[in-house]
């Protein structure tokens, strides 16, 4: 699809595509190739293993933070939602889309309690650049 094609469908200019596709580029979603357009990004496995292990320490330190900061109820709630993930896990009917949908929730759920803005934005880029292959690729 060309810009003005994009522009067209979405209803908006095509500086308003250009600076979206662009967007996408800085968040490591899309590549752009001078004279051949946007495309895709495909992180090797290499660039996932590194984005997970960093999300899993930086979840950690959302555990630890939000253990002191939440009540019972959030808890309750938190070990609800993880049960939930696990039947999610091993239910093989499960897609891509359903179970990286529930990791995030869960993601901000625990790093929202944890009260770090900087730790929620953090985990979402993380996570947007590791689940965008398993999600949007596969």
């Amino acid at each position: 699809m060309t810009l003005e094609d994009l522009a067209a469908e979405f209803g908006v200019s095509r500086v308003t595509i250009h600076d979206a596709l662009r967007l996408l580029e800085r968040h490591g979603l899309v590549q752009i190739e001078e004279r051949r357009g946007a495309f895709v990004a495909d992180p090797g496995h290499s660039e996932l293993t590194e984005i997970l292990e960093i999300r899993a320490v930086l979840f950690g330190l959302a555990a630890r933070l939000a253990c002191v900061a939440a009540d019972d109820t959030f808890l309750a709630q938190f070990i609800a939602g993880v049960k939930q993930q696990r039947l999610l896990a091993k239910d093989p009917t499960t897609t891509p889309q359903d179970y990286g949908a529930a990791s995030i929730v869960l993601q901000r759920s625990l790093a929202g309690v944890a009260a770090n803005l900087r730790l929620v934005e953090m985990l979402d880029e993380l996570s947007n650049r590791s689940i965008w292959r398993l999600v949007f690729r596969d």
